[in-house]
C-alpha cells in the first residue's frame, strides 16, 4: 500500500505494557496514561506518492501519539482513525505529524520545522518520574534558552547546529528519546541563537 498524501508507518506495538526503573521491569496498564505510554517510533512501509521528504522505505520516524490513540465516541472506544491495518499494525500519518526520523545505523534528525530542545536547568534539584507513583511534580527552574539537540535541515540553513544555543517559546511539547526528555518546538517559535 502507498499512501497519495501520508506516510504509511507499521509499529506493531502502539502502547508499551512494561516500564522499566533501575533493574526492575514492571508491567503497566497502558490505559491508566496513553499519553506517557505510547509508543511514538515506528517504520516507514511507503512514502507519500506526491512529495519528497528525505524519508525512505525501511526508515525510523517518530511520530506525534495522537496518530495511535483511539478515540471515544458514543459507541464506546474506536481503534485510531489512522489505523489501516489492524493486523499488519499500518496506521496513515501525513507529513506533519512525523517530527524526526532516522536512517539504519544514523543519528534521529528533526524532520520538517519541529526543533528538539535540551532544557539548561537554574539550579542542580533533579526531580525524577518513575511512572508508578503518582505525586505533585516539582517544578524545575530552566533558563530561558536551550541547547539544540538534533540536527535539521531548516536550522542548518539558518546556520543553528547542533549544540546551539537558541532563544524559544516556552510552547514545549516533552519527548522521551533514547532514555532521555528532550523538548519539541515549531521553528517559528525559536526567536533567535544565543550569542556566547
Amino acid at each position: 500500500m502507498q499512501g497519495i498524501h501520508e506516510f504509511i508507518i507499521e509499529i506493531k506495538h502502539p502502547f508499551k505494557n512494561t516500564i522499566s526503573h533501575g533493574n526492575l521491569e514492571l508491567w503497566v496498564d497502558s490505559d491508566f496514561d496513553r499519553f506517557q505510554h505510547s509508543n511514538r517510533v515506528g517504520t516507514v512501509i511507503s512514502t507519500p506518492l506526491n512529495e519528497y521528504h528525505g524519508i525512505a522505505e525501511g526508515d525510523e520516524v517518530m511520530i506525534v501519539q495522537t496518530v495511535v490513540m483511539p478515540h471515544i465516541t458514543k459507541d464506546g472506544r474506536q481503534p485510531s482513525p489512522h489505523l489501516v491495518d489492524a493486523i499488519k499494525g499500518w496506521y496513515r500519518a501525513e507529513p506533519s505529524l512525523v517530527v524526526m526520523h532516522k536512517k539504519p545505523d544514523q543519528e534521529w534528525r528533526s524532520f520538517d520545522r519541529n526543533v528538539f530542545l535540551e532544557r539548561i536547568e537554574e539550579s542542580e534539584e533533579a526531580y525524577e518520574r518513575s511512572g508508578i507513583i503518582y505525586q505533585t511534580k516539582i517544578e524545575k527552574l530552566f533558563k530561558p534558552y536551550s541547547r539544540v539537540a538534533f540536527a535539521s535541515h531548516l536550522l542548518d540553513e539558518h546556520g543553528i547546529k547542533v549544540g546551539d544555543k537558541v532563544y524559544h517559546s516556552p510552547d514545549l511539547h516533552e519527548y522521551e528519546i533514547d532514555g532521555k526528555t528532550y523538548y519539541r518546538t515549531p521553528i517559528d517559535f525559536i526567536y533567535g541563537k544565543r550569542e556566547e
